[in-house]
């Protein structure tokens, strides 16, 4: 299971930076598929930033986008670190 978290963390880091070349830093497939969603049905979200938005839709607070993004930059960073040691962890438990 471990593994297959320390992938997830490594392709949500590939697309922030491979594909965030060509679409803009921090670009995701999914975050734009869900946007697209929500303006289908009509909802129209008053920032940029996912998380943002998740902020203010689940918690009702209401952050800055640079808020946001270094809280998620943070975030990800602390689970990719976690999940390399934990992972080599393993393989030297091996």
């Amino acid at each position: 299971m471990r593994k297959a978290n320390l992938i997830t963390l490594s392709l949500t880091g590939l697309s922030w930076v491979g594909l965030g070349l060509f679409y803009g830093m921090g670009y995701c497939p999914l975050t734009d598929l869900h946007w697209k969603v929500l303006f289908e049905l009509g909802e129209a979200p008053e920032t940029t930033s996912y998380v943002a938005y998740l902020f203010q839709r689940i918690l009702s607070i209401k952050v800055s986008n640079s808020f946001a993004d270094n809280i998620t930059l943070i975030t990800y960073l602390f689970a990719l670190v976690l999940s390399i040691a934990l992972n080599i962890k393993d393989k030297i438990a091996r």
